[in-house]
């Protein structure tokens, strides 16, 4: 919710949703896989996508968690993935190097048509494919494509983290010509902004306001001291036994309780969805953990 605040609070047309939309990956990255549900093994790793028509103020949100990550010196470089993705396997180097990242990815529902259209070639339907896979490989290891002469590498609890933004013309349209069996699609939680633009109003602070309290805070999140890093241009690296051996966040009873009206909601759903449809509706309770949990860690 400081974030939130934050980037709305210098935003000409604030807009909480889309904010939202783009914090929630962030603090996934910042978690990594570090935190678990517990016995369901769930990490915070999701996939969000801002819809909105031009002038809605897409870009600020972007933006500003672009200035948190050049005002923290380098300490938390690492977690910054790519804005574009050519290959599998050059995403696939980013992880090895890193495996929690967040990508902010525009123009998304062209990403989207280029990796899942019918016709897309191999070498970007192996994107699709990986997204997938790393989405499903967060508790345990994601193993990839071997290729003669290179064995696959195992990248062990892969946190891979997108908010893209799109024009909601552009997305569906991109939907239209995508393959409905595409694995990718029911990971994505989408962040609809509709009807009139956002009055533009004079902001509450400069964008290049950066507080230091909010960068120690996500440092903390990320489990990094920032008072003892050998240099403060290099992010230091979690020890792999905290990601083997998660902090364990628990279930309150109220939250137990939701969980099941939830899955018994969702059951009735389904039944009623086309089959084509199904796999979407039985992703809801997953993301809804996954919210959940990254805004336990987060608050």
């Amino acid at each position: 919710s400081d974030l939130v605040d934050w980037i709305v609070d210098s935003a000409e047309q604030p807009s909480r949703t889309l904010a939202l939309a783009a914090v929630l990956p962030l603090v996934a990255t910042l978690c990594g896989a570090r935190y678990s549900t517990g016995s369901r093994d769930t990490r915070p790793n999701i996939y969000t996508v801002a819809l909105a028509d031009s002038g809605f103020g897409k870009e600020h949100a972007r933006s500003q968690i672009k200035r948190l990550f050049t005002n923290s010196h380098g300490v938390l470089d690492d977690l910054s993935g790519p804005a574009r993705i050519m290959s599998a396997s050059a995403l696939r180097e980013v992880l090895e190097n890193n495996p929690s990242v967040n990508c902010m990815i525009d123009e998304f529902g062209g990403f989207v048509r280029d990796i899942t259209d019918r016709k897309a070639g191999s070498h970007q339907r192996a994107i699709s494919t990986d997204f997938r896979d790393y989405y499903s490989a967060s508790s345990t290891y994601f193993e990839g494509a071997a290729y003669r002469g290179t064995p696959p590498k195992k990248i062990y609890n892969p946190c891979l983290c997108v908010h893209g933004t799109s024009t909601p013309e552009q997305f569906w349209a991109a939907l239209s010509s995508a393959s409905a069996e595409d694995g990718l699609l029911p990971r994505l939680i989408l962040f609809s902004v509709t009807g009139e633009k956002p009055e533009v109003v004079k902001p509450q602070r400069d964008v290049r306001h950066v507080p230091g309290w909010l960068l120690e805070r996500m440092s903390a999140v990320a489990g990094i001291d920032v008072a003892k890093a050998r240099s403060p241009t290099k992010l230091p690296r979690v020890a792999q036994w905290s990601e083997n051996r998660p902090t364990i966040v628990p279930w309150t009873p109220d939250a137990e309780a939701l969980l099941k009206r939830i899955k018994e909601a969702v059951d009735k759903h389904e039944r009623r969805v086309v089959v084509e449809g199904r796999p979407f509706v039985r992703r809801i309770i997953e993301s809804a953990i996954k919210l959940a949990l990254i805004v336990a860690v987060g608050h």
